[in-house]
């Protein structure tokens, strides 16, 4: 059944949140780098209390997410604000920056877009998909305990085109969007000619290709993709890529958070073929699997599955069959796993990426150094 009522915000409704977020953005840029940075770790503090929490409402909406990596990210991005003043001086902030996230984005999706805008002193009103609703207002609330001032952080929610209504307000600096082509193909149109910067992160290939870098916080990057690869339902499957230096300790990570998964359910029994012929085909090219159990010998069904050690043109690569199976495979250099990641538009990075080697429609998911193409949240 329903897990709540969700209010669809009005004209007036988002010209107030809009009104509220700029005089959020005059305290929040005001605050030297430090103090942004001892609220961010609160909110981590505030999250860890609350993680228990934070995991149920996800899972009730469908959008599973690990708490750990949500804590890690914050004291990541908290890192950003107090480093900013001394090593990215001419990083300003834009202003009030809205984030339009649709549904068939995770949790952890929202995370990634807000916590850089804030870290950099900007103002943030999300705008999330009917299913994300409840865990960001959820996370507003989280804000708020954390003592950020308010209008820092705002959530309107509503139908689909909340986003470009948001959008059309003049207070509104930047608009960034994150979910499904099709939707980013109807935002597109409906905010062209407004002379408002955007930047749109689209799901446009039934695979997406998550790179780990040797720099990468090893435990953080394994939670996310652990989080993207193996939720309930999901629109395109994830190709995991490895440096080969790392390529053990992934590994050894990943056998320990695969174990005690519960198999997921598939869209039909015609699926579960799918992934029968795929997972023994792989194995027959000489994958091996990390399985959180054995298959069960009938049903829609299947348990979270890692192919590992296959080769690029499998077809397992090439064109991942539906349901839990994430391929595994390993990179050498950081030039050879940029080029991994341009073969898609959407792809999630963990660790340092060579400068001006990757597309600028990369989406940085976590990174142990600094990395280049973040202008969205600095000119």
């Amino acid at each position: 059944g329903p897990v709540c009522d969700i209010v669809c915000a009005k004209d007036e409704d988002i010209s107030s949140c809009a009104t509220s977020a700029s005089a959020g953005f005059k305290v929040w840029s005001e605050l030297s780098g430090h103090r942004r940075a001892k609220v961010l770790l609160r909110l981590a503090g505030t999250l860890q209390r609350y993680s228990q929490c934070v995991t149920e409402l996800c899972d009730l909406c469908q959008s599973p997410c690990s708490p750990p990596a949500l804590i890690r990210l914050t004291q990541y991005y908290a890192g950003w604000a107090q480093l900013r003043d001394t090593l990215m001086p001419e990083w300003t902030p834009r202003g009030v920056v809205a984030v339009v996230v649709s549904d068939d984005c995770s949790f952890h999706s929202v995370w990634i877009k807000v916590l850089p805008a804030l870290a950099m002193g900007n103002a943030v009103i999300v705008v999330p998909g009917m299913k994300l609703a409840p865990p960001v207002l959820l996370l507003a609330q989280l804000f708020m305990e954390a003592g950020f001032p308010a209008g820092a952080l705002s959530v309107v929610t509503g139908h689909s085109s909340l986003g470009a209504k948001v959008a059309q307000n003049n207070q509104i600096s930047y608009l960034t969007y994150s979910g499904s082509q099709q939707d980013g193909e109807v935002l597109a149109k409906q905010t062209a000619g407004l002379g408002l910067p955007v930047s749109f992160c689209l799901s446009v290939s039934a695979a997406c290709p998550f790179i780990i870098f040797e720099s990468a916080d090893i435990d953080s990057a394994v939670d996310g993709v652990i989080e993207a690869a193996f939720k309930k339902k999901k629109d395109w499957q994830w190709v995991l890529c490895v440096q080969e230096s790392i390529w053990d300790s992934v590994v050894s990570r990943l056998k320990l958070r695969v174990t005690g998964l519960k198999c997921i359910p598939l869209a039909s029994q015609s699926d579960r073929t799918q992934v029968d012929d795929a997972v023994r085909e792989a194995v027959q090219q000489g994958a091996t699997l990390i399985q959180s159990c054995s298959p069960p010998d009938s049903g829609a069904l299947y348990p979270p599955t890692v192919l590992c050690g296959l080769a690029p043109s499998s077809s397992a690569v090439v064109s991942p069959p539906p349901g839990p199976v994430l391929p595994l495979l390993s990179f050498r250099s950081a030039t050879e796993g940029a080029a991994l990641g341009n073969t898609d538009n959407t792809t999630y990075t963990a660790g340092r990426m060579p400068g001006n080697s990757i597309s600028n429609n990369i989406t940085l998911y976590l990174s142990g150094e600094y990395a280049g193409h973040a202008s969205l949240y600095a000119p």
